[in-house]
């Protein structure tokens, strides 16, 4: 009897042991998680064509800063808009309490002859 009492209370110790590590591994993981959600930013573009037709892209960034580059999401790559068209952006950042959304419409005009452009869409108040 006193060697089953033994054996009991050194395989609880390693029973209690695995939990809270398997315990803190999942707190630390969900802390990971939170903090990448309240750095991630999401940019939705809406492209609407004189014709009425409509684009819509989504963009994902980390880390959001004011120059913070923006990753097309791989459904969107392949999608055309036309050279003249009004745009929407609304970007969406943080999560929970600090979240925040901004918006802007702008009327858009792009060089048929150009591949690449940059454009300023909104400005700070």
């Amino acid at each position: 009897r006193a060697g089953g009492e033994k054996l009991h209370k050194g395989w609880g110790q390693g029973v209690f042991s695995q939990a809270y590590q398997m315990l803190r591994q999942q707190r630390e993981e969900e802390m990971r998680t939170s903090q990448l959600k309240r750095e991630a930013a999401t940019l939705k573009l809406t492209f609407t064509k004189l014709s009425g037709g409509v684009v819509e892209m989504t963009a994902d960034g980390r880390n959001v800063t004011q120059q913070t580059m923006m990753v097309l999401r791989k459904e969107y790559q392949g999608e055309e808009i036309a050279f003249k068209c009004d745009v929407r952006a609304e970007l969406v950042s943080g999560c929970g309490d600090t979240e925040r959304t901004h918006s802007c419409t702008h009327e858009l005009t792009l060089d048929k002859d150009q591949e690449k452009q940059w454009k300023q869409l909104g400005q700070d108040p």
